[in-house]
């Protein structure tokens, strides 16, 4: 894809707006038939999680659904009581003409993505159940992922960004860690423009991926395909402290629950002087509520444990770009960029670049 050629941004607006608005006719006809939360009646969300027989780990989700619904008008919605009230309830037709509307979409999403969010839609009560994966339904068609991480115009540009910071920032003999790099989206597009002097470390948590990599790049003598989790100290998983140049987290620490801690574990990997490379998502997009969102609940043996820092208050799983920026302050890193520009077409999808850098300390001189 042409990362030039972009979509003006009111293109962009329509097709999130789209979208979005599928989403929340989805979620208000879906607490209606299966929760009983009728036009006028009003439920805890408590309640409608009873209805739902949804798994403890899942219970949160219905809290930002109940803000989310409020914010579209179909709802409205105590906070301090945690009770939704159903102002009006869309016929199964308006469901259905939303998602026809949802075909117009381009840049923001694929079809193989548009079939994904309308098999979690469908699937949803087994999913708040635990009887069914996300991932089950996320990974039935490859087609899937590549959308989501490479194939939209948001993923290209910022693909193509990340890899020219990189290429940018790595010494030429240096060494490059990938944390959580996944289907490897992210992965080609640095190599491509790396020099094969520049050792490259592709980790994630994933033997599956793990083994792919190692396919996918056996015949690039600098790389290694190995685990690392970003929950726990490098050191503890075997890993040189300040020993990495550059840093490359794509669309992955947001499943830290503690933002500053997490970029505190990634600043311990760095060199004085090295550089974290970050791709986040600012803007949560309602399809979102379907279905990724199931996937940052915590584990059935945790079911309690919340996020750490501002998305406790709200139920989001997602920071804005600004709140990434404080966080990386408070973890000890300068920022050095944050692109696009707010005025580039592609703004409003909210994916961004970050890159930071770990301050040279005085015995490091």
């Amino acid at each position: 894809m042409n990362v030039t050629a972009s979509p003006e941004a009111p293109v962009v607006l329509d097709e999130m707006d789209r979208l979005d608005r599928w989403a929340e006719l989805t979620l208000a006809r879906f607490l209606a038939v299966e929760a009983g939360l009728t036009a006028g009646r009003s439920l805890t969300t408590r309640e409608i999680g009873d209805a739902l027989g949804v798994a403890d780990r899942h219970r949160r989700i219905i809290d930002r659904w109940a803000r989310v619904l409020a914010g579209s008008g179909l709802s409205a919605f105590d906070p301090h009581a945690h009770r939704l009230h159903a102002v009006r309830v869309p016929e199964a037709s308006e469901v259905g003409r939303a998602f026809e509307d949802t075909a117009a979409v381009r840049h923001c999403c694929g079809p193989a993505l548009r079939d994904f969010y309308r098999a979690c839609a469908d699937q949803l009560p087994a999913l708040l159940r635990d009887e069914l994966t996300v991932q089950s339904l996320l990974f039935a068609d490859p087609r899937t992922t590549d959308e989501i991480y490479a194939g939209n115009a948001a993923s290209a540009l910022v693909n193509a960004l990340t890899a020219d910071r990189v290429a940018e920032l790595a010494p030429e003999r240096g060494r490059v860690l990938e944390i959580g790099a996944g289907t490897g989206a992210t992965t080609q597009p640095i190599l491509e423009r790396l020099p094969r002097s520049v050792h490259y470390d592709f980790t994630d948590v994933s033997e599956y991926f793990l083994a792919e990599a190692r396919r996918r790049w056996a015949d690039r003598g600098a790389f290694d395909a190995s685990h690392y989790d970003l929950h726990e100290d490098c050191a503890k998983q075997g890993r040189e402290p300040e020993s990495i140049d550059v840093v490359v987290a794509a669309n992955v620490l947001h499943n830290g629950v503690d933002a500053v801690a997490t970029l505190d574990r990634v600043a311990r990997l760095l060199r004085p002087g090295g550089h974290l490379v970050m791709v986040e998502t600012g803007r949560e997009h309602h399809p979102l509520l379907l279905s990724m969102y199931l996937l940052m609940s915590p584990a059935a043996d945790r079911p309690d444990e919340l996020p750490c820092d501002q998305r406790r208050h709200d139920g989001r799983i997602l920071l804005r770009s600004n709140e990434w920026l404080d966080a990386t302050r408070a973890a000890g890193l300068e920022p050095v960029s944050l692109e696009p520009s707010r005025d580039h077409p592609l703004d409003p999808m909210a994916q961004f670049v970050l890159v930071a850098h770990r301050p040279r300390t005085e015995a490091a001189r």
